[in-house]
């Protein structure tokens, strides 16, 4: 195998495909990338049994057809080093040697090349949606901050996305808040599918740019197609709780989102509770008044007033993981927060997007 392409295009397609291969593997075929020339054409794929990442291109000059194995993770930190515009790749093989050279001006490297085959992974699987890329990015971004990082329900790691004929949702939650966001549809298929949310992240930040992306899934799979990249994902196992009566908005004390908010917000956050580290918050409202208090023990103490705007109808106090709500109010440039009752979920929605998320307020203290 031999041939020469852009390095800039060469390093970018490395960086991608290495989303599918391990790190640090006992078993070395799950960190190494397939090169195979044919036909003109380059193929790049990684493989490590959950994920698969394939990219198809034409290199600038075809020399000889062939395929290797060659440890993704080195190949890429050696290319991503290289600042001439164009590099030759070469497998030799020899008595001696297995190695791939790679040429770049006067100057070459050899890495060795790895023998076998990658596991084989069943992409056979049907289309349930063609979409825009960038809004597929969109509702991923929205929601993917409200996954959990761990949980004994895979589940709430990851994100789950339900397509129908006229929609797309997308839903995440970590059981203390949730996010949802929604955009129109024109299909003709129906999905009800949950992502892991690193591999969502992943996918959104590779596709976003594509003009169209084809989504197929099987009962374990899900694949991605688009910008001749396929991008091969795991679905996780299990049922997304039923989400839909808790967004339903229940009217109550309504406090719309502004930047006095979000700036009080950003400044009580660095008081945290010493003992879970948790930057818990107290929020007293009133006709007039909105009042954001936090204190430490080990910190100090901090309380902002601000003038309400919006209808709260009788002075009350709720409880607030700081964090969590100035997290959802940076998503949000023109919104509003619904507060039925001091210990009834908060509902937090955009009034441009169909960007929506249930917030759960803590236990005040005593």
């Amino acid at each position: 195998m031999e041939f020469k392409i852009k390095t800039e295009i060469f390093k970018e397609a490395l960086r991608i495909v290495q989303k599918g291969a391990s790190v640090g593997t006992a078993t070395p075929l799950l960190c190494c990338v397939e090169l195979e020339l044919r036909e003109g054409i380059l193929s790049l794929k990684t493989s490590n049994l959950e994920n698969s990442v394939q990219i198809r291109m034409k290199p600038l000059e075809s020399i000889e057809e062939g395929k290797v194995l060659i440890n993704v993770h080195y190949l890429e930190s050696f290319v991503s080093k290289i600042t001439q515009e164009v590099i030759e790749i070469k497998a030799e093989t020899t008595e001696t040697a297995n190695r791939l050279a790679i040429k770049y001006g006067k100057s070459r490297g050899n890495l060795n090349i790895t023998g076998g085959e990658l596991p084989a992974i069943n992409t056979e699987a049907e289309v349930i949606a063609v979409l825009e890329g960038s809004k597929f990015s969109q509702g991923i971004n929205a929601v993917a901050f409200a996954c959990a990082k761990t949980h004994h329900r895979p589940v709430f790691t990851g994100i789950n996305i339900i397509i129908s004929p006229d929609t797309v949702e997308y839903v995440a939650s970590d059981t203390f808040r949730l996010a949802y966001y929604k955009h129109e549809n024109s299909g003709e298929k129906e999905g009800n599918i949950i992502i892991p949310a690193k591999n969502a992240i992943e996918i959104a930040r590779i596709f976003a740019d594509a003009k169209e992306i084809v989504l197929k899934t099987n009962s374990k799979r899900l694949i991605v197609e688009g910008k001749g990249i396929v991008f091969t994902t795991a679905l996780l196992d299990g049922e997304f709780p039923n989400f839909r009566g808790i967004l339903e908005e229940k009217g109550g004390n309504v406090l719309e989102v502004t930047d006095e908010i979000k700036n009080a917000l950003e400044r009580v956050r660095l008081l945290t509770e010493q003992k879970t580290k948790i930057p818990y918050c107290k929020v007293n409202l009133t006709p007039n008044t909105v009042t954001i208090s936090s204190n430490s023990d080990a910190i100090g103490e901090i309380k902002e007033e601000i003038a309400t705007k919006g209808e709260i109808k009788e002075e009350f106090i709720v409880g607030y993981n700081a964090d969590y709500l100035l997290q959802i109010l940076k998503k949000i440039n023109k919104g509003e927060i619904q507060i039925p009752e001091p210990t009834s979920p908060t509902i937090i929605k955009d009034k441009v997007s169909d960007f929506k998320c249930i917030l759960m307020p803590t236990k005040l203290a005593s």
